[in-house]
């Protein structure tokens, strides 16, 4: 049977859950969803436009940061940071998946090292753009 006599079942909206798809969670909560995280970077050479580019775009809503997948967008550099050890946060708990709290413990110990560098780089940032 061609797919054109095919009978297409549709939904009425009004029966439909209403979904919001630009829902960004609020500041402090992981994303419940989270496809493919942890194939995002969070390496200082992968990142260091996405922060530089606090400083180089003064409009928030031209900035893009594609490392920071399913969360929401920073305003400022430090929230920036705070989504960065969320992320290594869920990355660990992502590639830990069924291999036991020591992996778990191991991979988020070595993603807080990441992030410290990208908190270093920060600072060494904000004072050669204030110099």
């Amino acid at each position: 049977m061609p797919l054109s006599y095919v009978p297409i079942q549709t939904i009425p909206p009004s029966s439909c859950p209403h979904i919001n798809q630009l829902h960004n969670p609020p500041a402090g909560t992981l994303p419940s969803a989270i496809p493919l995280v942890a194939q995002y970077p969070i390496e200082l050479l992968a990142v260091q436009s996405e922060m530089e580019s606090f400083y180089k775009i003064e409009d928030p809503s031209k900035r893009t940061f594609p490392s920071l997948y399913s969360f929401r967008q920073p305003q400022n550099l430090d929230e920036y940071l705070k989504l960065k050890a969320k992320h290594a946060k869920v990355t660990a708990r992502e590639e830990s998946n069924g291999l036991g709290d020591r992996r778990y413990q191991g991979l988020l110990s070595h993603g807080h090292n990441k992030v410290r560098k990208l908190e270093d780089f920060a600072k060494d940032l904000s004072k050669s753009i204030f110099e």
